[in-house]
């Protein structure tokens, strides 16, 4: 998480994106597409693949193989990122990282090419959305340790020096350069986008020719026709009645607030501004986007709402991010 959105643990949307199982357009009774479902629970929440069992080249793919596949991906990806569990890798570099002295610390390569592409983000939204924070939500009780901080002025002062995209740089694919000691991380604001895109890449090496995968309620990626050769329906909130979106080859994110208090504040919000280490204060409650992969789509997602509305539409009009559909909500 960027300071942006839920933890891994939580659901990091307020509305449930729901896959269409049944509002497929009729086909032709000879030739109907066989369709699998499978699901698991990681990352905190419920994980689902809808997939075609034919394959890319007409031959029958094991779908029930190439779905634990995916979901093992999953898993592994859950142990690269998470913070709750001590010993996940970047657990492991953010604990060494409060003790280092500064300059140059080694990371995972892996982390490493995730890091670099989040601090380019951050760079684009000027810290809307933002992977330094993860010392800050620690102290809030953001992964399940005791809170030890109240989001006051004194401790806004004493984190400051340790939060900001700007003091980072990946200086190779396995080193960090740091100002100063005590810069953690907190990459789970593109976690389960990031597994969906690697779920999606391991079920077509594994032969499955179209599939839809749900990575909870946060990230939704799709690839191939579909069963009706359309792509994969989507249904989106939409105050103004039902609304589709069919998905090829392409990914739906959302990212939502909760009136969760942190401590020190009466600020009815858990998402944390990484600009101003304040809780936001608007009323944009939840923001869906459509993007090209799903983990540009969850830090997309993450920096407009921190953003809100208004400030939101005047950055995608401003910036040349791969085409994307933005929806933003309001109760």
């Amino acid at each position: 998480m960027a300071a942006l959105d839920f933890p891994m643990g939580f659901s990091a949307a307020i509305l449930v994106l729901a896959l269409l199982a049944s509002a497929c357009a009729p086909v032709p009774a000879s030739t109907p597409p066989v369709v699998r479902n499978y699901s698991t629970q990681v990352m905190g929440g419920l994980f689902q693949i809808r997939l075609l069992e034919e394959s890319n080249d007409g031959a029958p793919a094991d779908p029930a193989k190439a779905a634990e596949a995916a979901f093992e991906e999953a898993r592994r990806i859950e142990h690269l990122l998470n913070l709750w569990s001590p010993d996940s890798t970047l657990a492991r570099w953010n604990a060494e990282s409060r003790t280092a002295p500064a300059g140059p610390l080694p990371i995972d390569t892996e982390l490493a090419a995730l890091l670099a592409r989040a601090l380019d983000f951050a760079a684009e939204t000027k810290g809307a959305f933002d992977p330094t924070v993860g010392g800050a939500l620690r102290e809030l009780g953001f992964y399940g340790a005791p809170v030890s901080a109240t989001l006051d002025e004194p401790t806004r002062q004493r984190w400051a020096p340790h939060v900001g995209y700007a003091l980072l740089s990946v200086t190779s694919r396995a080193s960090v350069e740091r100002p100063t000691t005590g810069i953690e991380l907190d990459l789970s604001a593109l976690a389960k986008g990031y597994a969906a895109d690697r779920m999606a890449m391991i079920l077509r090496d594994s032969g499955i020719r179209s599939a839809i995968v749900s990575a909870s309620t946060s990230s939704v990626l799709a690839f191939g026709p579909g069963p009706t050769g359309q792509g994969w329906p989507l249904e989106v909130p939409n105050p103004t009645g039902p609304e589709t979106w069919w998905l090829v080859d392409e990914a739906a994110s959302t990212s939502g607030q909760s009136s969760i208090t942190l401590p020190g504040t009466e600020a009815k919000s858990h998402i944390l501004d990484p600009r101003t280490l304040t809780p936001v204060a608007h009323f944009t409650e939840m923001v869906l986007v459509r993007t090209p992969t799903a983990t540009a789509g969850d830090m997309l997602s993450t920096a407009l709402l921190v953003l809100g509305e208004p400030a939101a539409r005047a950055w995608l009009n401003q910036h040349d991010f791969p085409p994307a559909a933005a929806r933003f909500y309001t109760w």
